[in-house]
């Protein structure tokens, strides 16, 4: 569900993983591969991740590579990152939640990196991996329907305390954490997730409407 590599401390944690097909589990790594190195150039390195930030931009740098073909793998990695990299100052004003220019730092002086067009369909495949390993269901699309949203958490104080109120808190390893809240009937959920310590996110399970 989550690749070992997500957590800041993969040697003491616990991978929770759940049945992908092969088409599935290559489209999701791709994705992963790409995310885990955008969020890990906006993080600011602590004690806690340093370790975490030097071993995933290491994936970039074809000095570092085992042989020939793994140096050359890691180079356009890089140029595809390159890409999605710019001037800070040119989105002034629209940071992330959770992201934005470090206190004390001229944006000026800041690059900023571009938000996957994926991210929603990525954080969706976590709460399905959520529900199956806590419930056991596979979650058909058909019949659920899931919404992601990205808040700051001053702006949804009331859904934040609710959740953590009428739900649980799961750490399932160091950089991945939620909180979860199910309606009566099981059937719905709302979530407090965060990734990395850094992003972090808010999603929704319900019934579709069957009318």
């Amino acid at each position: 569900m989550l690749p070992r590599s997500w957590h800041l401390k993969p040697d003491d944690s616990e991978r929770w993983t759940v049945p992908s097909c092969v088409s599935c589990n290559s489209k999701y790594g791709k994705m992963e591969d790409e995310f885990k190195l955008l969020i890990t150039m906006c993080m600011t390195p602590t004690a806690d991740n340093i370790d975490y930030i030097k071993k995933t931009l290491s994936s970039v740098k074809a000095a570092e590579g085992k042989n020939e073909k793994d140096s050359w793998h890691r180079q356009a990695k890089l140029k595809k990152l390159v890409k999605n990299i710019m001037p800070a100052k040119k989105y002034e004003g629209k940071d992330f939640p959770n992201f934005g220019a470090p206190p004390g730092h001229d944006i000026n002086d800041l690059q900023a990196v571009k938000i996957p067009g994926y991210i929603d369909e990525y954080c969706e495949k976590i709460i399905i991996g959520i529900e199956h390993k806590l419930e056991n269901r596979y979650i058909d699309r058909k019949v659920h329907d899931i919404k992601i949203f990205f808040c700051h958490d001053n702006k949804v104080n009331d859904v934040i305390s609710m959740i953590r109120k009428l739900g649980n808190h799961h750490r399932v390893a160091e950089g991945f954490e939620f909180n979860r809240a199910v309606t009566p009937d099981k059937n719905g959920a709302l979530y407090e997730i965060k990734l990395l310590n850094k992003l972090k996110f808010f999603g929704s399970l319900t019934l579709k409407d069957s009318n």
